[in-house]
């Protein structure tokens, strides 16, 4: 018999992150691919834009310089883009999404509340 572990404290997070992109996707508007990304970042289109943690590096960095100029916030999704992928509920790798409305989820306010490390 296997035993339950523990979900630790960045799991979590992640999770309850994972429920509410899922919720964003299907309440919101939100825009998947690393090129579309980029262009909601260029256009200042997007309120939020994730990125996957395996997301090429120079449209990782595209993304971040428009996104920093348009005053869009980044987040860098500790997952894969497989993991981003299935989080939206897609079959297929997202390296990178932006969320334009994010419906009935509480996805802003996650990526605004302040994170406080214990000791």
């Amino acid at each position: 018999m296997k035993r339950a572990r523990k979900l630790g404290e960045h799991e979590l997070e992640r999770l309850e992150l994972d429920r509410a992109i899922l919720n964003a996707v299907r309440t919101g508007r939100v825009t998947l691919g690393a090129k579309r990304a980029l262009a909601m970042a260029m256009g200042k289109r997007a309120r939020l834009i994730i990125i996957a943690s395996n997301c090429p590096m120079e449209i990782r960095r595209a993304i971040e310089e428009s996104a920093k100029m348009a005053g869009i916030h980044t987040y860098a999704y500790r997952g894969s883009s497989l993991d981003l992928g299935r989080a939206t509920g897609k079959r297929f790798p997202v390296s990178a999404l932006a969320v334009r409305e994010p419906g009935d989820s509480n996805i802003l306010s996650l990526m605004e509340e302040p994170k406080v490390e214990q000791d």
